[in-house]
């Protein structure tokens, strides 16, 4: 079931900026900007740790995106299930882990 009563449930993100034009070209221009911006973390790393994210969220859509583009630029196939498992063994660059475990960390806190 989708969160937005307006949409069907078979709803997919496309629909969400069907519906809502006005935000979604802001977020797309966000997104544009912080996955290929210029950046000191490459493309396939910033695309890691959406997947990343989207895996800590659950969200099936976006870490499935994520995960395809982060492979395409060069993440090894079975990396980011391996991250989800266990940063610390995981197989990336060391400096990468501080940053996931610091999103990892955002990700989890709740408001409350």
């Amino acid at each position: 079931m989708p969160y937005l009563s307006s949409l069907p449930d078979n709803a997919v993100l496309l629909d969400v900026f069907r519906a809502h034009p006005g935000t979604a070209a802001p977020l797309l221009d966000y997104h544009e900007a912080l996955l290929r911006g210029p950046s000191p973390l490459s493309v396939a790393e910033r695309e890691l740790i959406a997947a990343y994210v989207s895996g800590l969220n659950a969200c099936g859509y976006c870490h499935g995106v994520h995960s395809a583009v982060a492979e395409a630029f060069g993440v090894g196939e079975g990396t980011l299930t391996a991250l989800l498992d266990d940063v610390d063994s995981g197989p990336v660059d060391e400096r990468l882990k501080p940053v996931l475990r610091y999103v990892s960390k955002l990700t989890s806190h709740r408001a409350g």
